[in-house]
C-alpha cells in the first residue's frame, strides 16, 4: 500500500508539474536551436510504430548506439540497465525473470515466463536469450503480461531485439574490432548494398571470444568462456511503396568449454570456504566438457497495404542443435559420492558424473495480422500458430561401485495457435481507451523412453546393450483466454497518465515417466493492475516515467524432489499463489549539450500468499519428505531495491574530434535465488560499476572500457543441498553459476 501512496503521490506531483511549466512554455519566445533535447525513441511494442511516450505500457528501449556504449551483447547483459529484469545464465541455459516473475524449469517440456523474440520470431527456448546481439536498432523490455499481443509464455513480459534492416538509399558498411582481458577478441561487420532502388541487401557477421572466467583449478582447463561465430543475411524487396518483402538468413555457432551444463557450476557454501577457493577458482572433478551449439533460421516477412487495410505476414523455420558435454561436480557430503565437505575426492572415486546433454529442437511458426490505423481508431486482428519438435538425450554415468549407464530420451511435440485482436480508440484528442483479448490453444506430447544398461556404453549419443526400463508417455491439452483493457489520458502535449488491467498466460505440462511419477500440471496465470505516468519536462530535456503494478500470480509451477517408490524424482506441480506490487522510476534529463543524466528507481515487494508442496521435498521438516507449507516466502529473482545512475559528458577537441566519458554505477538489493529462501543461497547487495571513455573522430572511434569493476561475484543460479541426511541443509550449497567477474578492454570502430 505504501508503494502506491508514494506512486499516486509522484504522478500527482508530476502533472502540476507539467502544467506549472506548459503554461510557463507557452510565454517563452522559441528556444535556440542549439539548446539540448532528447532523441525521440519510436517503438513497436504494440504491433504499430508509436513515440515510446505515447505506449501506454511500462516498456524500456535502448538504441543501438547506447547499447554498444554500454556494452550490451547479450539479453544477459540488460540486467544491470533495464528496472526489474533479471537474465542470468545457468549452466548452458538461461534464466529470465521480470518484476520476480522467472521459470526455473530448462526441460524440454518448460516454458519460459517471459517471451524472448529477434525481428517480431518467438523463440521456444530460454537459451535463446544467450544470443549474441549485434547490428541491432534497438532493444525493447516490455514489463507486465503481454498476453493480448504476445500470447502464452509471456506472463511476465518481454524481451524484443529488432535488427538493422536494409537501406535502398546509399551503400554503406562499418566495423568493429575488440580486445581484452581473458583473451578477449570481438568482430562485427555490417555491409549494406542496394542492388537496384527497389532491392537491397545486408550482411551482418559477429565473432565473440574469450577464455573462461572459471578456473578450474589446479587444471588448465577453463569453462564459462566463449567461442561464438554468427552472421545475418536480410534481403529487402520494395517494389512498391504499399509492399515490401523480407527475407533473413540466420546462421550461428556456439563452441568452446561451455557454461559448466547441468550441474557442474562452483561448489558453495561450506564447500567453497572449506576447500579455501574463490567463485571464479575452485576445484571441479576432471571430466568431458565441451558445447556444440548451432542454429539456422529463415524468415519472410511481408507487408502489404491497401486502401482498407495494412496485412503483415510473418513466418519462420528455426533449428537448434545442442550438444554439452560436461560433469555433474560436487554432489554433497554423503557416504555415496563425497564423505565431508572438506572432501572432493570420496573413498569411491571421484566425486563426478560424466553427462551430456543433447537436443535437436525445431520450430515453425506463422503470423497473419490485419491492422488499420486512423486519427481515431488503431486497430489489430491477427491469427497465430508454433508448432515444436525437440529431441533430447541424457546421458549419465555414475562414478561409484554400480558402473550403469542411464539415458532418456524424450520425442516433445508441442503446438499452439492463437487468434487475437486489439482496438484502440480515442474518445476525443486527449482520451483513449485500448481492449484486446487473445484466444490460446496448447498442446504437448511427449514419446520417449528411459534405458538402464548395467553393461551398455554411451558411443555417439547411441546406448548400446541397454534395456528399456520405463515407457514416457504424456499428453495434454489446455485453452485459455488473456486479455488487455486500458485507458490513458493526455495531462499536457508532454505528459500522460495512463491505467490497465492485463492478463497473462504461462502454459501447463506434464512430468515424464510411469505412474505415479507422469503427473500434469496446470498453466500459470497472472492478473497486472498498472498505473503510470510518462512525462518530458523543459522543452525535451527532461524525461520522468513512473509506473506502479500489483499483480496476482495464480499456479506456480515449483519442480521439488519427491519420494515416488523410494526414489527422489523432480515432479513440478501447481504449488501456490504470491503476490507482487512494486514502483518503477525511469528518468533522463540532457543537463546541457554535453552532459547526459540517467537515474533509473524500483521498489519490489512479493510474497507467497499460499505455497503448499503436498508431498514435500528434501527440505521438508525433518528431512522426511512430509508436507511443506512455503506460504509467506518471497519469489526469486527479486531485489526489494534497484538504483542505477548514469552520466556522460562529451569534451570538444576540436570540429571533428570528441571525448566522451561515461559512467554508469548501480545498487542491487539483497535478493533470494529460491523460493526457499535459504541464507546460504541468497545473494547479498551489491553494487556494480561500468566505466568508459570513447574518442570519436570523424568517422572512426575508439573506446576504453571496465566492467565491473568492483569485480563482484554476483549469483546468477544456485543450488541448495538436499543430499546430506542429518546435516543442517541451510548450511550447504550445492551449485553455483555467477556473473562475469572485471572485464576491461578496447575497441575500434569505423564506418564507411
Amino acid at each position: 500500500m505504501k508503494i502506491y501512496i508514494s506512486c499516486l503521490s509522484s504522478i500527482a506531483a508530476l502533472s502540476l508539474i507539467d502544467a506549472a511549466f506548459s503554461t510557463a512554455s507557452a510565454q517563452q519566445p522559441a528556444a535556440p536551436e542549439d539548446q539540448p533535447e532528447l532523441q525521440e525513441v519510436v517503438v513497436t511494442a504494440q504491433k504499430r510504430e508509436e513515440n515510446l511516450q505515447k505506449v501506454s505500457l511500462a516498456v524500456s528501449a535502448l538504441m543501438g548506439d547506447t547499447l554498444r556504449t554500454l556494452g550490451v551483447t547479450s539479453a544477459m547483459d540488460l540486467t544491470q540497465v533495464v528496472p526489474n529484469l533479471s537474465v542470468n545464465q545457468y549452466g548452458n541455459g538461461a534464466n529470465v525473470g521480470i518484476r520476480g516473475v522467472v521459470s526455473l524449469n530448462q526441460t524440454a517440456l518448460g516454458d519460459p515466463a517471459s517471451s524472448y523474440d529477434l525481428d517480431g520470431i518467438y523463440f521456444a527456448r530460454q537459451r535463446a536469450a544467450l544470443s549474441g546481439m549485434y547490428d541491432v536498432e534497438r532493444v525493447e523490455v516490455l514489463r507486465g503480461p503481454q498476453g493480448t499481443l504476445v500470447g502464452r509464455n509471456a506472463l511476465a513480459g518481454g524481451i524484443s531485439v529488432i535488427t538493422n534492416k536494409p537501406d535502398l538509399s546509399h551503400e554503406s558498411a562499418s566495423g568493429t574490432v575488440g580486445f581484452g582481458n581473458y583473451s578477449q577478441l570481438s568482430a562485427t561487420g555490417t555491409y549494406n548494398l542496394p542492388i537496384s532502388p527497389t532491392l537491397g541487401v545486408r550482411l551482418a557477421l559477429d565473432v565473440e571470444r574469450h577464455s573462461g572466467y572459471i578456473n578450474d583449478a589446479p587444471n588448465d582447463r577453463k569453462f564459462n568462456d566463449q567461442d561464438s561465430a554468427a552472421g545475418r543475411v536480410h534481403i529487402l524487396w520494395k517494389p512498391l511503396d504499399t509492399f515490401s518483402a523480407l527475407v533473413t538468413f540466420d546462421l550461428a555457432h556456439n563452441g568452446g568449454v561451455g557454461g559448466g551444463g547441468n550441474g557442474s557450476g562452483a561448489p558453495w557454501g561450506l564447500y567453497l570456504s572449506s576447500q579455501g577457493a574463490s567463485p571464479y577458482k575452485y576445484p571441479v572433478q576432471p571430466g568431458p566438457q565441451y558445447l556444440d551449439q548451432t542454429v539456422t533460421s529463415e524468415t519472410l516477412k511481408l507487408n502489404w497495404s491497401l486502401p482498407f487495410v495494412d496485412i503483415t505476414y510473418l513466418g519462420n523455420h528455426r533449428e537448434d542443435n545442442f550438444t554439452a558435454a560436461d560433469s555433474l561436480a560436487i554432489l554433497g557430503p554423503t557416504a555415496t559420492y563425497c564423505q565431508t565437505a572438506t572432501s572432493v575426492i570420496g573413498p569411491g572415486g571421484p566425486c563426478y558424473h560424466p553427462l551430456i546433454n543433447y537436443s535437436d529442437d525445431r520450430q515453425m511458426s506463422h503470423e497473419l495480422r490485419f491492422s488499420k490505423n486512423t486519427d481515431r481508431l488503431k486497430s489489430v486482428l491477427g491469427l497465430y500458430y508454433i508448432s515444436e519438435f525437440n529431441n533430447t538425450i541424457q546421458a549419465y554415468e555414475p562414478n561409484n561401485a554400480t558402473t550403469w549407464r542411464y539415458v532418456t530420451n524424450p520425442d516433445v511435440l508441442e503446438g499452439s495457435k492463437a487468434v487475437f485482436s486489439q482496438i484502440t480508440w480515442s474518445v476525443f484528442d486527449r482520451l483513449r481507451l485500448t481492449a484486446g483479448a487473445r484466444e490460446t490453444w496448447d498442446r504437448k506430447k511427449d514419446d520417449g523412453y528411459t534405458l538402464l544398461g548395467p553393461y551398455g556404453s554411451i558411443n555417439n549419443l547411441v546406448c548400446t546393450a541397454c534395456s528399456t526400463s520405463a515407457e514416457n508417455h504424456g499428453q495434454a491439452t489446455w485453452n485459455k483466454t488473456t486479455w488487455h483493457a486500458g485507458l490513458d489520458f493526455d495531462l499536457t502535449p508532454s505528459s500522460m497518465l495512463f491505467a490497465a488491467v492485463s492478463t497473462g498466460y504461462k502454459a501447463g505440462g506434464f512430468n515424464t515417466g510411469a505412474a505415479p511419477a507422469n503427473t500434469t500440471y496446470g498453466p500459470e496465470t497472472l492478473i497486472n493492475y498498472e498505473l503510470g505516468s510518462k512525462n518530458q519536462f523543459f522543452e525535451r530535456r527532461l524525461q520522468v516515467n513512473v509506473d506502479a503494478f500489483y499483480d496476482k500470480y495464480s499456479g506456480y509451477q515449483a519442480t521439488a524432489g519427491t519420494l515416488i517408490d523410494g526414489v527422489n524424482t523432480l515432479l513440478t506441480l501447481n504449488a501456490g499463489q504470491a503476490r507482487i506490487e512494486g514502483v518503477e522510476v525511469e528518468t533522463i534529463f540532457a543537463v546541457t549539450n554535453v552532459d547526459l543524466l540517467s537515474l533509473n528507481v524500483t521498489g519490489l515487494d512479493t510474497r507467497f500468499t499460499s505455497f503448499y508442496l503436498t508431498q514435500g521435498d528434501g527440505f521438508s521438516p525433518g528431512k522426511s519428505f512430509t508436507p511443506y507449507d512455503l506460504t509467506g516466502k518471497e519469489l526469486p529473482y527479486a531485489p526489494h531495491a534497484t538504483v542505477r545512475l548514469g552520466f556522460q559528458h562529451t569534451f570538444s577537441l576540436g570540429d571533428n574530434d570528441a571525448l566522451v566519458a561515461r559512467l554508469d554505477s548501480g545498487y542491487t538489493s539483497h535478493q533470494w535465488m529460491d523460493y526457499h529462501n535459504f541464507d546460504v543461497i541468497a545473494q547479498g547487495s551489491y553494487t556494480r560499476t561500468d566505466m568508459s571513455v570513447t574518442w570519436n573522430h570523424a568517422k572512426f572511434n575508439t573506446q576504453l572500457y571496465v566492467r565491473n569493476i568492483e569485480n563482484k561475484a554476483v549469483l546468477g543460479g544456485v543450488q541448495a543441498d538436499s543430499s546430506a541426511p542429518g546435516r543442517d541443509f541451510n548450511d550447504y550449497g550445492k551449485q553455483a553459476y555467477f556473473m562475469p567477474p572485471r572485464t576491461y578492454g578496447v575497441r575500434f570502430s569505423g564506418s564507411f
